[in-house]
């Protein structure tokens, strides 16, 4: 399960408790955590979920970007996964230990609209760094702020130099599967867009992918996969 939530409020984090009761995802993962006007300390505390445990980047008041949060089920044996190799800002990666000498590696996502042309650069470097390790599986997921790929053609009327048609390139070099087709986010009078993401190294490792209300009044839908 993953989602953008505009700001992780206490009555979103209660919303998300009452889902988790109902479907028990083994992964949660959240983007923008942090209001864009950030003016107090978060205590990380303050977003435990019973059950889980939780990883973290850019909470803190004067970090960059707008934080995100993992939570992963207790029953899961995991490590967080180092990537001081990429400077890609907001991400966080675990590899999940599911026995018999397999790990699947599971990386949240997310890239300003207003991002830098390096951070974009960052990016595909992460995918292309990490989708060559040696995992059983790989699923990296987020919003990555792309709304002119159209995903059922995996293509773009961009021309070459554009972010859009080299995403796609990167993509394809890695051999992933993107699994979204329908639009997760839409506000006001804009275009719906489809771009909060989901990545596999292989296709069959989604069984469902369910398109959920936002949280409260966040404009992107809450993902969860089966």
């Amino acid at each position: 399960m993953f989602t953008n939530a505009d700001t992780l409020t206490q009555t979103k984090l209660q919303e998300l408790k009452l889902r988790i009761e109902e479907t028990s995802p083994l992964i949660i993962a959240v983007s923008e955590v942090k209001p864009k006007n950030f003016k107090r300390d978060i205590q990380l505390s303050e977003f435990n979920i019973d059950g889980y445990e939780m990883l973290s980047t850019n909470i803190e008041k004067n970090t960059p970007g707008r934080g995100m949060l993992m939570y992963i089920k207790d029953s899961l044996k995991y490590s967080p996964f180092n990537t001081k190799n990429i400077k890609f800002e907001e991400h966080i990666l675990c590899d999940i230990d599911v026995g018999h000498n397999k790990k699947i590696l599971i990386g949240s996502l997310y890239r300003s609209p207003s991002g830098t042309e390096e951070n974009f650069e960052q990016l595909c470097q992460l995918f292309k760094e990490y989708t060559k390790l040696r995992f059983t599986q790989v699923i990296l997921f987020g919003d990555l702020n792309l709304p002119q790929i159209d995903w059922n053609t995996c293509s773009t009327c961009n021309n070459e130099d554009s972010k859009d048609f080299k995403f796609i390139e990167t993509v394809r070099d890695c051999y992933l599967f993107q699994h979204v087709t329908s639009p997760t986010r839409g506000r006001g009078c804009d275009n719906p867009s489809v771009i909060d993401l989901v990545f596999t190294s292989e296709e069959e490792v989604i069984n469902a992918l369910h398109i959920n209300p936002p949280l409260g009044k966040s404009d992107h839908s809450v993902i969860v996969l089966d």
